[in-house]
């Protein structure tokens, strides 16, 4: 009885050693954006999310209640904590380049944050 109480207790011990808390993988510094979703609720009726899809890709997808979906593509480099965007106007062809900055779990953006999903 002792050698398998004592057994139960190993296990269980090894088990909790390998269990960590959500919030402690959070607060690691981000080393990419590679998949990482950021949202702004701010201003009402209007959604503003930036995906990360690759290393060096990005969407800006503005949801309006009244007016639809608008998305753009553009480029992005992270040297952390700073972003360096890039996009350029579909129509215009005009290339438009902005500097961002990542606080944990925050975005700043030309006084626009965006929070991480």
């Amino acid at each position: 009885m002792k050698k398998h109480l004592l057994l139960m207790l190993v296990v269980a011990g090894i088990t909790f050693s390998f269990l960590s808390c959500s919030s402690d993988d959070d607060d690691a510094p981000l080393t990419s954006l590679k998949g990482t979703e950021w949202v702004n609720n701010e201003e009402k009726g209007i959604t503003k999310i930036l995906n990360f899809t690759t290393e060096k890709d990005f969407y800006y997808t503005r949801r309006e209640t009244q007016k639809g979906e608008t998305i753009e593509k553009g480029t992005y480099a992270f040297e952390p904590p700073i972003v360096h965007f890039t996009l350029t106007d579909e129509k215009t062809k005009k290339t438009e380049k902005r500097t961002g900055r990542v606080d944990g779990k925050t975005l700043t953006l030309e006084e626009v944050v965006y929070t991480r999903k």
